[in-house]
């Protein structure tokens, strides 16, 4: 088992079909470790996200090993898959998924909340989470009367709650104008500076520019797996 925050060896996900057989993610290897922004690239069907699914326990790897935080993601319950969605992996989307009657502070407040934390207590980690993401003084607004990009900081921030370590991101930007994705990716390589492990799967090209580690893929293997600086 490694120190890294992720393992992945021979890692498998395939798929059966009376019709065919799809390897998504054939054979990938791959460790990460905090402060780690890795920008995930290859066009569609390359494997990206079944790969950030099954990081996050999404999905269930057919084969090889896959460690995620010391969790044997090939050998682990439901609940713990549960759990380590709940306090070390958090995702952001395409798609915010913002409730439209909660206010900034109460989407980011959610998921402490519905795991006990109490609302007072959620409410204050979630607007030093705004603070942190850029949204100090946006608190009680609505994302309604946020700006595309304003709402994906939203949910970046719902993401970090309770401390988790590795943030996952497909297609974070795929939404926004040229100016809002760079401040995203921006933010998401700052976050990186707190020690923290991101992986972004995008179609972006700005997203080169501020990963700390670039993985191509093609037909769900691993082509390319470089450094950036």
């Amino acid at each position: 088992m490694s120190t890294e925050l992720i393992t992945a060896r021979k890692l498998m996900r395939t798929y059966v079909s009376e019709a065919e057989r799809v390897d998504a993610v054939d054979e990938v290897d791959m460790a990460a470790g905090g402060s780690e922004f890795i920008g995930l690239f290859g066009h569609s069907g390359s494997g990206k996200t079944t790969l950030l699914n099954l990081i996050a326990g999404l999905d269930t790897p057919t084969g090889g090993e896959l460690w995620v935080n010391g969790l044997d993601l090939l050998a682990a319950s439901e609940d713990e898959r549960v759990r380590l969605r709940r306090e070390t992996i958090g995702m952001v989307h395409q798609t915010d998924h913002l409730i439209e009657e909660f206010t900034a502070a109460e989407n980011v407040a959610l998921p402490l909340e519905a795991r006990g934390v109490s609302a007072r207590e959620a409410l204050v980690e979630a607007s030093e989470l705004l603070e942190r993401v850029g949204l100090g003084g946006h608190e009680a607004r609505f994302p309604r009367q946020l700006s595309g990009g304003q709402r994906q900081r939203v949910g970046i921030a719902r993401a970090l709650t309770g401390g988790r370590r590795v943030l996952l991101a497909d297609e974070p930007t795929g939404s926004l104008d040229s100016a809002n994705a760079s401040a995203i990716f921006g933010l998401l390589r700052e976050l990186c500076d707190d020690g923290r492990l991101v992986l972004v799967a995008s179609h972006d090209p700005a997203c080169r520019q501020f990963a700390t580690r670039t993985v191509d893929m093609l037909d769900g293997r691993v082509v390319s797996d470089e450094p950036t600086c």
